[in-house]
């Protein structure tokens, strides 16, 4: 419902975005490095978005969450070539980290009276981290193994949506692309009608603030739609000048049916073959 900065805030501790009657607040948390306290901002970019993914996949099946052995192995996963240095993927990855690890989200909605109190919910998405040892000369504070919260787990068995990572390695590069197959993925399905969804909508669902204005943000979804509709099969969506026009159609992750052979329950007297939904 609302998206994180596209780039690097600097140093704003508190991240505000509103559609609708939804805010998302997001507060820089801390660390200890070296016996020093850290405050490392907040999370930002395709990096942070590429982790979060991860994290919302393996956290459906348990709340502790493997991110590997090592930080190749880890990179490898995520679809990024390992490099270091200043400026290499292992240092953005793990400075991506300590920041989601450390944030701490409100989300709030208002219920539509103005004097009816509305619900607030603060959490940390991480309650646990079991750091690796480094290796190669890098540094540690790279964790191993991430433990969500009981409450965040919770959230992502019962509303989790299946992604398709061959898009999401497509789409890596971009973290507007990623937003918008993220939303794309859990709106589609849902739709009964086709539904316009004007650019000032658009901008309050996957914008990040002033920093990209309405008119570039729109050129800027223009500019992604064939990189979408390569990785969503069956997605329908025209582009028009006051926003885009979305179709009804199927999941990101097509389901697939398992039939069992009527041979194996011939023997219960009135049974069929059994049709079970799955995803990937």
């Amino acid at each position: 419902m609302a998206a994180l900065p596209h780039r690097d805030p600097g140093k704003v501790t508190v991240w505000h975005r509103q559609n609708g009657r939804f805010h998302l607040i997001v507060q820089a948390g801390h660390f200890i490095d070296e016996g020093q306290l850290v405050q490392p901002g907040l999370p930002w970019g395709n990096k942070a978005r590429l982790i979060l993914l991860h994290i919302n996949k393996e956290g459906q099946k348990s709340r502790h969450v493997p991110l590997g052995a090592s930080m190749r192995q880890y990179l490898l996963r995520l679809g990024l070539s390992p490099s270091g240095g200043k400026n290499g993927t292992i240092t953005g990855v793990r400075d991506q980290m300590r920041r989601i690890s450390r944030a701490r989200l409100t989300m709030q909605w208002n219920m539509g009276d103005e004097n009816q109190e509305a619900w607030l919910h603060d959490q940390n998405l991480i309650d646990g981290v079991q750091l690796w040892t480094a290796a190669e000369g890098e540094r540690s504070q790279w964790p191993e193994e991430v433990v969500l919260t009981e409450q965040f787990h919770r959230h992502l068995q019962e509303h989790g949506v299946p992604l398709a990572e061959f898009a999401i390695a497509h789409l890596r590069q971009s973290s507007l692309a990623l937003d918008l197959y993220v939303w794309l993925a859990h709106r589609v399905p849902r739709l009964k009608v086709k539904a316009l969804v004007t650019w000032g909508q658009i901008e309050l669902q996957v914008g990040s603030k002033d920093a990209i204005p309405t008119k570039e943000l729109a050129r800027r979804v223009r500019d992604a739609m064939p990189d979408l509709l390569a990785v969503y099969d069956g997605l329908r969506i025209d582009v028009r000048r006051d926003g885009l026009v979305i179709h009804p159609g199927p999941p990101a992750v097509p389901r697939t049916r398992v039939v069992v052979p009527s041979s194996l329950t011939t023997h219960v007297r009135g049974a069929r073959p059994l049709a079970l939904p799955t995803s990937d």
